[in-house]
Order: C-alpha cells, then structure tokens, then sequence
C-alpha cells in the first residue's frame, strides 16, 4: 500500500453529501469535488464534498463539472475552517455498475494527481441497486519511476465518523461558539438556559381563547379605575403627563444612543477583520535554490512569532521568515503567533529549468500498437510552444519520428518515441506489429463527415460544448475508439467526441480506433 494513502475517512457531512447527490441526479453521472487534510501517517480527512456546480453536463455516460463554479465554491468553502481545507480529490458516478475508469477518467484524474505531490484520491459510486462506494489512490506522475498505458490505481480502506476526526479540524475560522470575538453583540437579560429552542413543556405556554378574554376584560377594568382618578386628582394628572413627556424624549435620545453605537461597533469590527495577523503572501512559486521573505502582517512587538513549514525535505524557513526551496513539490509555510496557528502560505517548487508553462505537460498517448506502414501522430498537451518539443526515436529501424510528433512504423519490433521540452522528457512506448496480425482491423473503417461530408465543419466560440458524430464499416468496440486535438489551445474533445471551443482559430480532430488514426476533421473556432 501507497505511503502516501492508507485509509480515507470521511466526515459525516461529506459522506452524506456524496449519498444524496448520488440519489438525487439518478440514473445519470454526476460526482464531485473533496476537500480535507492530509495527514502525516497516510490517512486522508475529507471534511467537505462540494456539488458539480449550476452549468454542468449530466448524461448516462458522460458528465461535465462546471468549473468557474467548482472553483469558486472550493476558495469559499476551505477559508471558512480556522485550519484551511486542500483539494483532495474528486469522486463521480458510473452507471452500469462499472468498478474500473474509463480513460477519460484517467485524464481527469491525472490532471488533479499532478496538482499534489501526494497524488490524489478518487472515488466511484455505483447504485446496483445499493449504494456503494470505492476509493483509489493515485501517485503523481511526476514521481513514478514508469508509467504504463493507464495509470496506476490502488484500492483504499474508507471510514465514516466525526468522531474518528480530530477536533481540530471542525474549528471554524472566524465564529467557533460563544468564546468567539466576533459575538453579534446583542444585549441579553435572559441566562443560557434561555437560549434553547426545544419544545419540552410547550403546553405550559398554551393560551385558550377564554384565558384571552379574561385578560382583555381585567385589563380594561384597570385602565377605567386609572381613569376616574386621573379625573379626580389633578396633581396626578399633571405628574403622569410630566412623566410621559420626559419618557418620549428619553426614549428618543436612547435610540439616538444606541444608533451611534452600533455605528462605532460596526467601524471597529472591520477594522479588526482588516488588520488580522496573516502572512505577507498566500501562494509563492519559487525555483530549486531561489529564496524568498515572508512577513507577519499586523502583528506587534509583545507577538511571540514562530515560523515552521509542513515538510523541510521541500522547503527551510527560519526564525525571520526567510524562505529557501530545496526541491521540487508542494510544501506550507506555516505561521503562528503566540503558540497559535494563524496563517499558512503555500509554497510550489518547481525545478531550476522548468517554467510554470511546462508542468501540466502530457503526451496524448504513453504506449502506442502500429502495424508496419502505418502511421499515428503524438501530441504532448500542455506545451505552449510546439515548436519547441524535441521529438527522437529509440530505434529508427523499427519506428521513426517527424518534428511534428508524427510516427511511421517501419518495421516489427519494440521502440520509445520521448518528446523533450522545457527540461523534462515524456515517453511513449510503440510496439509494431506484422501485417498479419488482428486482421479483423482491416475491416473496420471510421470517418469524420463533418458538414454535408466535406470533412469539414464549424462551431461558434460561445458555444458551450458540441459532439462530433462518425460513421463506420465492420463492426466496432466503441470503447476502442477516441478522439483528440491537434491543436488544445483552439478546442479540446474528450474520448468520447464532446468538443469545447477554447479560442477562434482552425484545429484538426483526429479519431482513432484501437490506437490507430482513421480519420480527421478540419474544424474552424468562428466568432459567432
């Protein structure tokens, strides 16, 4: 079992979360974000599960996450925690009692695994018909040795419980109960007791309509024998007259009073919101070897400050708050004030060559079967500069490579085709085959018509999301077939043929069956 991932436990409020998001969007796909902690010994906390979001996609085999939305609520939702809560992961529903992901899965959960140095953790739901749930633990690519054609997934143990949570996680940031400073201030005359909100004893309250007219009459019977003295006596007239004018004008000047001094309360609280202690910045990337400084923001000379980070194999701080990156990965600068935690920054190291541009890089395919004669193009996404990518063959004799990613296949045998850029080098494994071998794949034909057959087509920028339709001959696996983008800047498209404009511009979509390249689409990203 993975060092990084031994048990995944969730809180109350997220599991349940998972359970009726499940129900609620039944028979369709759906998932969701998770966030928590990450502890030393390999276990991880999921505290919040957040939904999908308002702008998503729900089919039986397909669903679609409203980013803008996720992203957003996510920022939200892990300040509102006194220790802040990470991206842990991702969980999602597979109809037909599927165990296993499918590859555009894998992708997702590539993308989220690169964001951690601890990998990431992703759930299945299946509803068959009862609910259940499977964990698994991804590394980050980044760190393993060797890659095959899928990722590596690991099966991990799930609980359910606060109390299996440390305390500390609950503690929210700003409003913890009544010791908190931020109390709405409101004055009380009544004791604790009288806060409680239970019904025990209600009928100890219950008025009958007889008890109503009781009290009616015995009230206006006091204020006729108020009246006749009032009528006799005109000293008292007199002194109750005094005492009401002088109770209006008291009154008046009470409210005068206390609007002023909500005034100033309400002043004072935001400057105090204003000139909390916290770190100078809450997010640094820094390269192997660089150095930064960080300062304790409105703090005062009576503050014991105290700068610690979450792991010193990463990133060293010392008592001045001078931060030095050792090597690649993402570590916290941790500051406390007074033995209390009070604000965290987060620090990425990237390594001495590598930019920002470069890290969420991916080959669109890491193993490859060609047979003799036949070609297929690689693309490494993420790179900004095609242009820049090295592209080199291990054995010329069994399999060779254009500067644009393009692969012919020469003869039978085993090569690595590896794309270098920014640094870092990306391999994809190619086995060639005979022709003889799988003949039934001479039969199968894929074709991208596009507009009236022409190979061609259009979508306007503001269009959220478009399917590319294919025709075929032979029969066909359509778990063997995929698609890609030659170019992500101006569109991308999942396995399954859903395109999303990125920018206006033209753009090749390739479709493939079993790895091998049948057919492409010529674009165009239009303005409207």
């Amino acid at each position: 079992m993975s060092n990084n991932c031994q048990m995944v436990v969730f809180s109350n409020k997220a599991y349940n979360a998972v359970i009726r998001e499940s129900f609620d969007k039944d028979p369709v796909e759906t998932g969701g974000i998770l966030l928590g902690h990450i502890l030393d010994n390999g276990v991880w906390i999921v505290m919040e599960v957040l939904p999908p979001g308002i702008k998503c996609i729900f089919e039986r085999a397909y669903f679609e996450y409203d980013d803008a939305f996720v992203n957003y609520l996510a920022q939200s939702v892990a300040n509102q925690y006194r220790i802040p809560l990470e991206l842990l992961g991702l969980w999602h529903r597979h109809p037909g009692s599927m165990d296993v992901f499918s590859s555009t899965d894998d992708g997702t959960n590539t993308t989220f695994a690169l964001q951690n140095p601890h990998g990431v953790i992703s759930g299945l739901v299946n509803i068959d018909p009862q609910f259940r749930l499977t964990m698994y633990h991804m590394e980050n690519p980044q760190y393993v040795g060797h890659q095959y054609h899928r990722p590596n997934y690991e099966r991990i143990d799930v609980e359910v419980g606060d109390d299996i949570i440390p305390d500390e996680y609950f503690q929210l940031k700003y409003y913890d109960g009544e010791g908190s400073s931020l109390n709405p201030f409101v004055e009380r005359s009544h004791t604790k007791a009288s806060r409680s909100v239970r019904t025990e004893g209600a009928s100890s309250y219950h008025t009958t309509n007889a008890d109503i007219q009781d009290r009616h009459v015995s009230s206006t019977n006091d204020l006729s024998r108020l009246w006749e003295i009032l009528k006799r006596n005109k000293i008292i007239s007199l002194i109750v007259i005094a005492l009401l004018v002088t109770s209006i004008f008291s009154f008046k000047t009470a409210i005068e009073g206390c609007t002023s001094g909500v005034k100033s309360l309400i002043s004072w609280i935001s400057d105090n919101l204003t000139n909390e202690p916290c770190i100078s910045s809450h997010e640094v990337t820094l390269k192997v070897g660089e150095e930064i400084t960080l300062s304790a923001k409105n703090t005062n000379r009576k503050n014991k400050i105290v700068w610690k980070t979450s792991d010193r194999h990463i990133i060293s701080v010392d008592n001045n708050g001078n931060v030095v990156a050792h090597k690649e990965g993402l570590a916290e600068v941790i500051l406390y004030l007074d033995k209390k935690e009070i604000d965290r920054c987060k620090i990425n190291v990237v390594s001495a060559e590598q930019s920002n541009e470069t890290q969420a890089c991916q080959l669109s395919y890491t193993e490859l079967t060609l047979r003799v004669g036949q070609e297929s193009s690689l693309q490494l996404n993420g790179a900004l500069e095609q242009s820049e990518i090295v592209w080199t063959s291990q054995d010329d004799a069994v399999a060779t490579v254009t500067r644009k990613g393009t692969i012919s296949a020469k003869k039978a045998g085993h090569t690595i085709i590896t794309a270098t850029f920014g640094g870092k080098e990306y391999k994809c494994d190619v086995l060639v085959e005979t022709d003889d071998v799988e003949e039934q794949r001479n039969v199968v034909k894929i074709k991208l018509p596009g507009f009236r057959g022409s190979g061609t087509a259009s979508l306007p920028l503001t269009a959220k999301s478009c399917k590319i339709d294919f025709k075929h001959e032979g029969e066909i696996d359509t778990k063997l077939v995929s698609f890609r983008s030659e170019d992500t800047l101006i569109a991308t498209i999942t396995n399954n043929g859903v395109v999303t404009p990125i920018k206006i511009g033209k753009v090749s979509i390739v479709v493939s069956y079993d790895g091998i390249d049948h057919d492409t689409l010529s674009l165009t990203i239009t303005q409207k």
